[in-house]
């Protein structure tokens, strides 16, 4: 096969979707290296030898893009004058414009190409690579090579999204001496790797209804989230009552007799500074994440309208404050003026942690960004029958959402095992622990009485293809407990002989 590595030398990508798209293109996609790799020839006068090399190069299919996850840069406008060689420059006025910013967990990128090209063919791609010192916007200096071989990082492969096609050269220079952009390449209408579907269908919708913390609220550590969840919940239940409406099943999680629904249902999820370099798990909001059915409510009018009495109930219990409508939210029990939260509904936010597509994004591997709480009390004495039986609960956990079993290790004492890693803590940056340390320095996570006398623990869950969020497992997955992240393992260092 053959492989091109990118190297992004200061650690981000600068990077737009399309030209009105707030989000980065990441992983960069197939026909944006070639655009890359054009430009560098042309940069040094279109040399007809390269010719055959880029013409070859435009044919080949792309096996796969290999690149760890992400995180998005917080971006605001920066404003830069209009490029218009018709008006005095004294005249122009300053544009905004925005530069959406890729943070990838590693720096390396490796695009793949099934069949390997003659020697020649090769030696000139890779000259272009080499003399290549960006991809995407100038400022993400890359380092590239061609080699032969197979990627060094199977795990992260990512089915691409955008192809480069025959005749991609050929728009590429007519565009160019038409003084217009190009045109993105086609795209690749299946995603094998990267469809949750071929891998099982999380119960959980992937567009959250969001609310964010008011600037002058109250906030609350997260370890108290599930009990806000159960007052967000009741908040609604009593909204829905206060407009006139049933209270949906979807909503309450209970049938009209008052019995659980087996039914997928609303989940009261914690939006927080989590997985970030320098994250502290402050909360930040809260995300109501529906069935999968609410992700396209335009498309069935009874979800639509399911979706209007939820905006009508929380508006219903929403008091005007500081010049907006917030709804207030209180634990029973506690102090109401003490620990009263104060939430309004979010609109498009520049606040990364506030977005929902980081828990839905295609991944192998998922750790919990807060602990999961176990389905059932343990019956195994400490030890490795223990961990064994937690294991089993995970693995089941992962089949009430909808999602494959994980996969197996293959390898070593543990070998047939599932690949759970179990702990305290979390791989999440910023995540809280699962218990408390010995000097009490972290507060212990609060839950409501059904939840309190379970097991909890973080993990970190490997499925033997990529799997698409949310991710959340457990008996408190309707609390906030077991959401997960998508993660990068990190290698394991080497030891100097």
């Amino acid at each position: 096969m053959l492989v091109l590595e990118i190297e992004y030398l200061g650690g981000v990508c600068y990077a737009a979707r399309d030209q009105v798209s707030s989000e980065p293109d990441w992983p960069p996609q197939p026909d944006r290296v070639y655009s890359a790799l054009v430009a560098t020839w042309g940069m040094q006068g279109e040399d007809d030898r390269f010719r055959p090399a880029l013409t070859w190069l435009e044919q080949q299919a792309v096996e796969g893009v290999y690149a760890s996850d992400y995180n998005a840069r917080q971006i605001g406008n920066a404003y830069v004058p209009v490029n218009d060689a018709l008006t005095l420059a004294e005249r122009r006025s300053r544009q905004p414009r925005q530069f959406p910013a890729a943070l990838p967990d590693d720096p390396l990128v490796e695009i793949i190409w099934t069949e390997e090209p003659e020697q020649e063919i090769l030696d000139l791609l890779d000259d272009l690579a080499r003399d290549t010192a960006s991809v995407g916007h100038s400022a993400s200096l890359t380092r590239c090579r061609f080699r032969r071989g197979e990627s060094v990082r199977p795990n992260l492969r990512q089915a691409p999204q955008r192809r480069i096609g025959a005749g991609r050269l050929a728009t590429l220079e007519a565009s160019y001496h038409a003084g217009r952009r190009p045109p993105p390449g086609d795209i690749v209408i299946d995603h094998p790797a990267n469809d949750a579907t071929s891998a099982g269908t999380t119960k959980f919708g992937r567009n959250w209804l969001v609310l964010e913390l008011h600037a002058n609220s109250f906030v609350p550590s997260i370890t108290a989230f599930p009990l806000y969840a159960k007052a967000m919940r009741d908040t609604l239940l009593a909204g829905f009552d206060a407009i006139g409406m049933t209270v949906p099943e979807v909503i309450s999680g209970h049938q009209p007799d008052g019995s659980p629904t087996a039914k997928p249902h609303m989940a009261v999820l914690p939006l927080a500074d989590l997985g970030w370099q320098h994250a502290r798990g402050t909360l930040m909001g809260f995300g109501l994440a529906l069935p999968p059915a609410f992700d396209n409510p335009h498309d069935n009018p009874d979800t639509f309208q399911l979706l209007q009495g939820v905006m009508a109930a929380l508006n219903a219990k929403a008091v005007n404050q500081y010049g907006t409508r917030l709804l207030q939210l209180c634990p029973r029990g506690d102090d109401a003026k003490r620990f009263m939260i104060e939430l309004h509904l979010a609109s498009v936010t520049g606040r990364q942690s506030l977005k929902p597509s980081r828990y839905s994004r295609p991944s192998r591997y998922w750790a919990t960004a807060t602990p999961i709480v176990l389905d059932r009390h343990l019956k195994q004495p400490p030890g490795d029958a223990r961990q064994q039986e937690i294991e089993a609960i995970i693995v089941q956990a992962c089949r009430n959402i909808g999602l494959p079993e994980p996969a197996s290790i293959t390898e070593g004492s543990s070998a047939g095992r599932p690949a759970i890693q179990l702990g305290k803590h979390s791989g999440i940056s910023g995540a809280t622990p699962a218990h408390p340390s010995v000097t009490g320095t972290r507060p212990r996570w609060r839950l409501p009485p059904a939840l309190r006398s379970r097991e909890m623990c973080h993990a970190v869950i490997r499925f033997d293809q990529p799997v698409s969020g949310p991710v959340i497992l457990g008996a408190g997955r309707f609390h906030g407990m077991g959401l997960c992240l998508p993660f990068t393992p990190q290698p394991r260092s080497k030891t100097r002989s």
